[in-house]
């Protein structure tokens, strides 16, 4: 599941907010702002948070789900991690890539010299 890029960019953000606030060890957490209730209902929707009202603080105390945990890792990471092209097993992945681009460009390099010495000496 994803949240889309300029619809869901407050979703998002209130959703990195809150994984930010995980991290730290907060297991629960009062919502944001009040504007935020609307952000909040649509993430309670798709199931990335839970809601519930604590009457001894008088506050609206906001968990993350297991989605909502993993989604927000991944938005509060770079590009890297939101498109997946950075997982550990492909880490190295740019590295081979541009490096075996620039090993094409020197084998053809020699071909080509040899191939001219070779013409040159008959």
């Amino acid at each position: 599941m994803w949240l889309s890029e300029k619809k869901d960019k407050n979703k998002r953000t209130l959703l990195v907010y809150y994984y930010r606030e995980w991290a730290h060890g907060k297991l629960s957490f009062p919502c944001r702002k009040p504007m935020d209730e609307v952000a909040d209902r649509h993430l309670k929707s798709l199931g990335l948070i839970k809601t519930a009202f604590e009457p001894a603080l008088a506050e609206l105390r906001v968990s993350l789900t297991r989605e909502g945990i993993r989604l927000g890792k991944i938005y509060n990471g770079s590009w890297w991690g939101r498109s997946g092209l950075w997982f550990a097993e492909y880490k190295d992945h740019w590295f081979w890539l541009i490096l075996s681009f620039l090993g094409g460009i020197i084998g053809a390099l020699l071909v080509n010299g040899l191939t001219l010495i070779i013409n040159a000496k008959k």
